[in-house]
């Protein structure tokens, strides 16, 4: 099937009924399998049955079956040219230097109230 072909496939002709190996008359079903498609995945209906990724389960004797092939999720990269972690990292040891003065200024009230007696 191409997309000149509008992807669709007509098969005409084909047995509607066989006999087996013991004589008996069978009707004959018929699916399509699609090659795997790499990224993609492929699912089967016949009309009376739900989308399946079984194809035998849209099997008929006649009718239409359709092949749907849906492209899998791929990873999606966060965006680019943010801030990024730069900020975080300095904002981290503006703090960290701040906390470090409070403790080691023995003046201040802050260092008071940490070391207060009882």
């Amino acid at each position: 099937m191409t997309s000149q072909d509008g992807w669709q496939k007509t098969y005409s002709n084909l047995p509607a009924a066989d006999i087996n190996g013991n004589g008996e008359k069978e009707i004959c079903t018929y699916y399509v399998k699609e090659i795997l498609i790499a990224d993609y995945s492929t699912s089967y209906s016949n009309g009376s049955v739900g989308e399946s990724e079984d194809p035998s389960a849209a099997a008929l004797s006649s009718g239409t079956i359709t092949v749907k092939n849906t492209e899998k999720m791929k990873f999606i990269l966060p965006e680019t040219g943010g801030t990024g972690r730069g900020i975080l990292y300095i904002a981290g040891v503006f703090l960290l230097g701040i906390s470090m003065i409070l403790l080691g200024n023995k003046n201040s009230s802050f260092y008071e109230c940490l070391h207060k007696k009882g």
